[in-house]
């Protein structure tokens, strides 16, 4: 995936999921499969993300806010 525009703003998407998704393995949305491997922090965050067919791949920030969007909807 493309880099975010910034590192601070990855850094900031990824502590908002590491936050929201420490006890959630997986979270399906219209936008795809989020498997959450890694929770643990955000150094050691790892999340495979299966988009939904059709969509295209985003940058880094776009897939981690879909990944929050799905969190915060479940």
């Amino acid at each position: 995936l493309a880099p975010c525009v910034t590192d601070a703003r990855e850094r900031e998407l990824k502590q908002r999921v590491v936050a929201i998704g420490r006890k959630r393995a997986l979270c399906e949305s219209p936008n795809g499969r989020f498997h959450l491997l890694e929770t643990k922090n955000v150094n050691a965050f790892l999340m495979r993300i299966e988009r939904a067919p059709g969509r295209p791949a985003g940058d880094r920030c776009r897939e981690l806010a879909f990944a929050l969007d799905c969190l915060a909807s479940r």
